[in-house]
């Protein structure tokens, strides 16, 4: 089932390893990030976006609080 919604991180980071399914990330100025199973990523402090699951994703992620 496909999932979009937006997220910001204002102050945390996230780190997803994806082990099923893809995902596209696309930030406040368009530019477009995409991952599949098998990837892994970082989502910096402060960064907005609208995460698109293009299909059902399972991921492992570490979110750590940034001061």
């Amino acid at each position: 089932m496909p999932f979009c919604k937006k997220k910001a991180y204002p102050d945390e980071m996230k780190f997803c390893y994806l082990i099923e399914g893809e995902v596209k990330l696309t930030d406040l100025a368009g530019n477009v990030s995409e991952f599949k199973a098998g990837e892994s990523f970082i989502v910096e402090s402060g960064f907005e976006c609208t995460w698109e699951s293009k299909t059902p994703v399972r991921k492992y992620f570490v979110i750590a609080k940034c001061q």
